[in-house]
């Protein structure tokens, strides 16, 4: 087995990889160490993302908290007790983890000294993904990963939680309405005011049909599509990573003006980013916090009642409840019903959520596992 001196890790081909994929795989845990957003698009078939908060990242190198003290699925945490002694684990990402801070290094480096069999896959995901395509989970794809979604940063609050609750016999129609399945264009948060993906902000027809003229491009290396065409479309690009070490608050003025100046020429604005779950939404939620002193809760659930597979990460919605705080909206904020009622808008409420006669969702916040009615009191730990 080859080594790669610079990061000192063993290092596994993707030949080796899909050896083990198409064996027994009791005996071996498979961690994408990419951002939620880049798993959630594609993925190694059984793997599990692990992508936390600096905080607890921070803890994890220091030897503070465990690795299973991150995951909320009990057979998840069964499966790693179990590989700790008797297995293996696999790390991928975008390559080799030069960087021993990153959290592909840093959990490379919590398993070795733990004594834990750790290897990583030689090359990045998009090379194992372009020689063995059907061995990758795509975003829309009908199958759900073996396991759960793993870590804090991967638990999103329209989730299911645990894949018990997927693979169970449970109802398809119940996994639609809870998980990341694209609703249809445009979703309209306000008037004027469209919630939507990088699809989204390529069609041309839906953009006009709605009086789209000003998009809000929250990517770093996502085009704007139509701007070089003339045709009277304004844009602002954010350019920001769905990934815990981004500041988007810094760019909250700045878009929240550039959605205000669409909404006073009375046009259609659409704020997007590339799943459009969770830097988009981050957005919209400040804009609705500033505009019409909604306080995050409020602003969050009429969101979701529009779009149900919302979930901006965990160090966003930190930076949304400093933002809820700085804007005095604990002491002072606006009714949710009175808005929508000078709006002249329907309140959806929990309409949308339940639209298959399940159980709403519960409310986990995004990468924490805690429910959202505690959260704001959790946000508080001391560092």
């Amino acid at each position: 087995m080859p080594t790669d001196s610079e990061c000192e890790c063993d290092l596994v081909s993707k030949e080796w990889l899909l050896a083990k994929l198409r064996s027994d795989e009791r005996d071996t845990v498979l961690i994408d160490c990419r951002g939620s957003n880049e798993y959630s698009i594609a993925h190694i078939r059984s793997a599990v993302n692990f992508s936390i908060p600096s905080i607890m990242l921070r803890r994890l190198a220091a030897g503070k908290i465990e690795l299973v003290s991150t995951v909320q699925c009990k057979e998840l945490k069964a499966r790693i007790s179990h590989c700790r002694t008797r297995g293996i684990f696999v790390l991928y990402g975008d390559g080799v983890p030069r960087d021993p801070d990153s959290v592909h290094g840093i959990l490379l480096r919590r398993l070795k000294q733990d004594g834990v069999q750790v290897v990583c896959l030689e090359g990045d995901f998009n090379e194992f993904r372009r020689a063995y395509p059907e061995w990758c989970s795509e975003a829309g794809a009908q199958h759900v990963p073996h396991l759960p979604l793993m870590g804090l940063r991967s638990l999103r609050i329209s989730g299911s939680g645990c894949e018990e609750a997927l693979s169970s016999g449970s109802s398809s129609e119940c996994e639609d309405t809870h998980g990341h399945v694209p609703q249809e264009f445009p979703i309209e948060i306000l008037p004027n005011l469209y919630l939507g993906n990088s699809t989204n902000s390529e069609d041309c027809d839906a953009l006009a049909r709605h009086n789209i003229k000003y998009v809000l491009n929250v990517t770093p290396d996502l085009p704007n599509t139509f701007e070089a065409e003339g045709c009277g479309i304004n844009y602002l690009k954010i350019p920001i990573a769905d990934h815990w070490s981004q500041n988007l608050s810094v760019h909250f003025p700045q878009a929240i003006r550039f959605i205000e100046e669409a909404m006073s020429a009375r046009c259609g604005v659409l704020v997007h980013c590339v799943a459009g779950v969770s830097r988009s939404v981050t957005v919209t939620l400040a804009y609705l916090m500033q505009r019409h002193r909604l306080c995050l809760r409020d602003a969050f659930e009429l969101v979701r009642s529009r779009k149900t597979d919302i979930a901006p990460n965990f160090h966003f919605m930190r930076q949304l409840h400093s933002f809820e705080r700085d804007l005095g909206l604990h002491e002072h904020s606006a009714s949710l019903s009175k808005v929508l009622e000078a709006l002249g808008v329907r309140e959806a409420g929990g309409d949308a959520a339940g639209a298959c006669g399940c159980a709403a969702p519960s409310g986990v916040s995004p990468d924490s596992g805690i429910e959202f009615d505690r959260w704001s009191a959790a946000r508080d730990t001391p560092q």
